[in-house]
Parts: C-alpha cells; structure tokens; sequence
C-alpha cells in the first residue's frame, strides 16, 4: 500500500510547488508592474555594484513592491530555500558578497 501512495504524495507535493512557484511569478510580475507606474514606465535595473561594493540587483529593486524576499524563491529550488541578497547590515538593499545566491529567478 505505501508503494502505491508514495509516488502519489511525491507528485502531489510537487504539484504544490509548481502551485506556489506560479504564484509567486504572478505576484512579481504585479511588483514590476507597481515599480514602473512609479517610475515613469521605466523597468528596474538588471543590476549593477554601487559606490560601497554592494551588488544591487532587479530583486532589491522589486522587493519593497512585494514584501517578502521568500517570494523570489521557487520551492523546487534545491539550492536551500534562502534568499540571501538581502543583507540586514547593509539595510534593504544590496549585499556585501558578490558571491550570494540570489533566488530562483535571475
């Protein structure tokens, strides 16, 4: 019996991400979207590294639109879950490393 139900839990789990994956897309695509209306219809920068070193990002462009930095992150993502450019020390914006993992959505 757990033979049979075990791949069907793993398929349904897995329907589950790609659930919150989609909606997660959705709701940054809405953030782009807030972000150009205040912006004069100009989308965020790709990223660049700012006069301190830190690396800026679209994220940390978008992430005061969307409110959560989990959000840039897919559930199926293997590489841990964590977005990590945002970094408390330096405030909501930028990183001290360049060598961060950014979210699953680059």
């Amino acid at each position: 019996l757990a033979a049979i139900l075990f791949p069907v839990f793993a398929r349904a789990r897995e329907n589950a991400r790609r659930a919150s994956c989609q909606s997660n897309l959705k709701q940054i695509g809405l953030g782009v979207l807030q972000y150009t209306q205040d912006y004069d219809e100009k989308y965020p920068g790709t990223g660049y590294t700012n006069s301190s070193g830190h690396q800026i990002m679209w994220m940390d462009f978008v992430q005061p639109y969307v409110k959560s930095a989990q959000i840039f992150n897919c559930p199926s993502h293997s590489f841990g879950g964590n977005l990590k450019a945002f970094n408390s020390n330096v405030g909501a914006r930028g990183t001290t490393s360049p060598n961060k993992e950014f979210g699953s959505y680059i």
